[in-house]
């Protein structure tokens, strides 16, 4: 019955993973030739671990950056070295598709908007900035 109960797991997981895919391509597939490019249903195994993984630093992003802002001594390198070593992550796909090649294109947009938000702010202006922006991306991308 484990067995079973994993398979379901597994089926449920990347059905969500391609109905979250296929969202954010409805909001932002226009402007995004990345992810323009991208067909959810050719997706495999190996893009699930990532997409998972980057939802839950996004949300941790913005849950630092609120305390940052909150002038809670809150420090961004975790995030930092969370979003590098799921950069690291993204470059051991190995594409069985064109359509993974462009999701791990665009996951390596998508974190350097992390990182790059993470090693610039620093400024009251510069943490509402990011902050501003990665809400906007939860929201457009996440349906939240």
């Amino acid at each position: 019955m484990t067995g079973e109960t994993n398979d379901l797991e597994m089926v449920a997981q990347m059905e969500q993973f391609r109905r979250d895919i296929r969202h954010a391509k409805n909001v932002r597939g226009e402007q995004d030739a990345t992810l323009a490019g991208v067909n959810p249903e050719e997706l495999t195994m190996s893009c699930i671990g990532v997409w998972f993984d980057y939802k839950k630093l996004h949300a941790d992003f913005e849950s630092v950056l609120i305390k940052v802002k909150n002038g809670d001594d809150s420090s961004l390198d975790e995030i930092l070295i969370r979003a590098e070593n799921l950069t690291k992550k993204v470059n051991q796909i190995k594409p069985a598709n064109e359509s993974e090649d462009y999701f791990a294109n665009w996951m390596r947009n998508r974190l350097g908007v992390v990182i790059g938000y993470a090693e610039t702010s620093n400024s009251p202006q510069e943490v509402q900035e990011a902050l501003d922006d990665i809400t906007k991306e939860k929201n457009e991308l996440f349906g939240k």
